[in-house]
């Protein structure tokens, strides 16, 4: 008997390397049939977590997928659709939706497919058998095409069991060509004046670390990468920006000239830097260096910073790196010697770990800088965890842990070796210091309530550890006698980064 429908999505996905799925159970039996009998099915207890999930391992392996139900199930899963979108990461969501004769605006939880049209490159519906394995191919080879990002198949209950009547060999994906040559004919000068060269996803994904390192080396720039840039390093001692910190971070090291490669918009660089000489050489990041003919655009440009250089000499001062000393700040710093990867939620500590860390590997930070959703960091923990069967640091806040504390139970059933660190001041501390910005004080609406987390801890088995100093490398070493659960206790009004949110 041939392959139906559900099977034939999942040998698809197999072909393509992926070895687990998160989702929710829905309501379609078949659809969990092909799931349980072909992959590895990673049960979470929310959609929106289920799609970070997805996300991140799409992001170390190169796709990722989810399963959610009709409705509910799919609207849930929005943000982080849109969360995949902005990061450009490769996902497939697979949504199981009414019978094709169902649809109407009386129907009993039917959400048009085409909500997720705004948040996916692109999206379909499985309503006949007639090219249906092509369609499946084609929206795979969308979601790992030059520009990274989410795609949705939409499977009625009533299609998933169908047979499918020839089968035929199963699709690859077309491979670019990424190779990017070192560019030979740049010529060492010496550089006069502090110049930074600030370096954006493109970059990464377009396989010219390289290049820059060449080019890094040669001009001896100092190299900052943007978050936006996939938590990716391209040398120990790069120093990672935003652009809410690019002016301080240009003050404190006394940059003179910032060179742009591979971001999504350099403008706010120029507009925060009028001081400085911005020189952009980006091109569209999720094409640059991607095939080869764009590795002549960027060797022009390098040329041209090249000549800048010569033509504006000044002398370089010698900057070292200023010392950490708020709590969050030597937590953020000490928390590059954690044995693994670090994940980090949207909050007012973010900033501490993008301007203190130093990865000691090229992915080992990770952090969401598309939809910047709270909560992320747990769900991406999970992915993170399963896509590379290694120890996982989740950084969250109260209000993260709050939005996302059911994914426990996901990391408890599959004893997923995931850490917490959770730096606690009762309340949605980002949201509190945009208030006193604004308003000069902060309203109610901020405060969350006290709660006991130790006894959270103990009941999905973590080793809890309350900390009102920082936490130092030794923790965070120590953290192979089983998941840890860090409590770091701070007070935000100290906390001061140099800049407005």
């Amino acid at each position: 008997m041939g392959r139906n429908i559900a099977e034939m999505i999942f040998d698809q996905l197999l072909s393509y390397g992926i070895k687990h799925v998160f989702l929710v159970p829905g309501d379609d039996p078949c659809l969990h049939l092909a799931i349980e009998n072909s992959v590895a099915p990673i049960i979470m207890r929310d959609e929106r977590a289920a799609a970070f999930a997805a996300q991140i391992y799409g992001r170390i392996k190169g796709l990722g997928c989810f399963v959610t139900s009709h409705g509910p199930g799919m609207t849930n899963s929005i943000t982080g659709l849109a969360a995949a979108l902005l990061d450009k990461d490769p996902v497939v969501a697979i949504h199981s939706c009414l019978p094709i004769n169902k649809h109407g605006i009386n129907s009993h939880s039917h959400v048009s497919p085409e909500i997720t049209h705004a948040v996916t490159k692109s999206f379909t519906v499985i309503d006949k058998v007639f090219g249906a394995k092509e369609n499946v191919c084609e929206e795979i080879k969308k979601a790992r095409g030059a520009s990274y990002g989410p795609v949705s198949i939409h499977l009625p209950f009533d299609m998933s069991s169908v047979i499918l009547e020839q089968e035929c060999d199963l699709s690859q994906v077309d491979e670019a060509e990424c190779e990017v040559q070192i560019i030979d004919t740049i010529e060492e000068k010496s550089v006069n004046g502090n110049i930074a060269v600030v370096v954006g996803g493109g970059v990464k994904r377009g396989k010219c670390e390289g290049l820059v390192n060449d080019f890094i080396s040669k001009v001896k720039a100092y190299p900052f990468a943007s978050m936006a840039g996939r938590g990716g390093t391209l040398c120990e001692d790069e120093l990672f920006v935003s652009r809410h910190n690019i002016d301080h971070m240009c003050e404190k090291y006394n940059i003179d000239s910032i060179i742009a490669l591979g971001l999504d918009d350099s403008e706010g660089l120029k507009i925060n830097n009028q001081k400085r000489r911005v020189i952009d050489v980006s091109d569209e990041p999720a094409v640059l260096g991607v095939k080869e003919k764009y590795s002549g655009k960027i060797e022009h440009g390098l040329k041209k910073i090249i000549k800048y250089i010569g033509d504006n000499k000044k002398e370089r001062s010698c900057v070292f790196r200023e010392k950490s000393f708020h709590p969050i700040e030597v937590s953020a710093e000490n928390s590059a010697h954690y044995p693994g990867y670090v994940v980090v939620d949207t909050g007012l500590f973010r900033h501490a770990w993008g301007s203190k860390f130093i990865p000691r590997f090229s992915t080992q930070l990770q952090v969401s800088n598309g939809i910047s959703s709270i909560g992320w960091a747990l769900g991406a923990s999970i992915g993170l965890s399963v896509a590379t069967n290694q120890k996982v640091l989740a950084v969250v806040g109260d209000g993260s842990l709050s939005m996302s504390s059911s994914e426990l139970f996901s990391i408890m059933q599959y004893d997923l070796p995931v850490d917490i660190l959770l730096v606690r001041d009762n309340s949605y501390g980002m949201i509190k210091r945009l208030e006193e910005e604004v308003l000069g004080s902060h309203t109610k609406l901020t405060n969350l309530c006290s709660l006991d987390y130790k006894r959270l801890a103990n009941v999905f088995k973590f080793k809890h550890s309350i900390f009102k100093d920082s936490i130092s490398m030794n923790d965070y070493t120590a953290c192979n006698m089983g998941r840890r659960f860090y409590e770091l206790r701070v007070d935000y009004s100290t906390y001061k980064f140099g800049h407005k949110l």
